[in-house]
Parts: C-alpha cells; structure tokens; sequence
C-alpha cells in the first residue's frame, strides 16, 4: 500500500491494463493521504498497542504460557507497525502535529 499511495489506479478495459498514475507532491497530502488520514492512523495504530500492553498488564503472572506469548507478540508486533508507520510518516514529511 505504501507503494499505491503514490499514484491514482485505473483500470483500461479496452486494452485490459492496469494503469499508474502518479499523484503530484503536495504539502497538503504527504505520502498520498490528507491530515485526517494520518491522524487517524496514528490514533488506531496506538490504540491497539496500548489495549495490548493493558491486557498484559492485567493479567501479569495469571497467563498460561501460552496465551502470554501470544499476548507478548502482540504487545510486540503492535509497537512494530507504529514504528513503521512513524518512520513512512517522516519519510514522507508528514508534520509532526498530524501524527
């Protein structure tokens, strides 16, 4: 997705082709989305993460093992994808107010 972002997609039936279009730059649209895009994002993205770390928290020592590596993945990969989606956000300069 990170790719599309940066281009309007179109279908050719007639010639049966896919075709990439490349949005201009904006400041208006880093990265091909708007400010409530980015903003959204960034709030689910944390949402998740901090539902997971709660989760963990409230169980502390109660967890089997094998839900509490599930729930540590969890944790885990949850701070991974806003890592990701921090990093594209300033490698697209999206300000930081927006995020």
């Amino acid at each position: 997705m990170d790719f599309m972002s940066g281009y309007e997609v179109r279908i050719d039936s007639k010639r049966k082709v896919v075709v990439f279009q490349e949005n201009p730059a904006s400041q208006d649209t880093p990265g091909g989305h708007d400010e409530n895009w980015w903003r959204a994002s960034f709030k689910r993205f944390r949402e998740q993460r901090d539902l997971w770390k709660q989760y963990a928290e409230a169980a502390g020592p109660n967890l089997a093992s094998r839900k509490k590596a599930v729930v540590d993945f969890q944790v885990r990969e949850s701070e991974r994808l806003l890592l990701r989606l921090s990093s594209y956000a300033s490698d697209n300069a999206v300000p930081h107010h927006w995020r």
